[in-house]
């Protein structure tokens, strides 16, 4: 019968093997050369892609920053309001 010590043990070894499991197929990815795309309808069809969602996220992410910004003006309003 294993006593605690030796179940941490075993649990730190599974942990290590998964570790290492993980670390092996990041370096077996990474490693892997990506052919690129040659056909030029697919590139022109994949940055049309590419251009519509980050004009998507940038308009987001303006609304985001603008309704941050007016929050944080709105917060300081009421923060000198409640001083006085």
């Amino acid at each position: 019968m294993m006593n605690e010590f030796e179940r941490h043990i075993r649990g730190i070894q599974e942990i290590l093997e998964q570790i290492d499991l993980d670390y092996s197929r990041m370096i077996f990815y990474q490693n892997k050369v990506r052919r690129p795309m040659t056909y030029p309808q697919v590139l022109r069809e994949k940055f049309d892609e590419f251009a519509y969602l980050m004009v998507e996220k940038l308009k987001n992410y303006e609304e985001q920053c603008r309704s941050y910004h007016e929050n944080s003006i709105n917060d300081i309003k009421k923060f000198s309001l409640t001083k006085d």
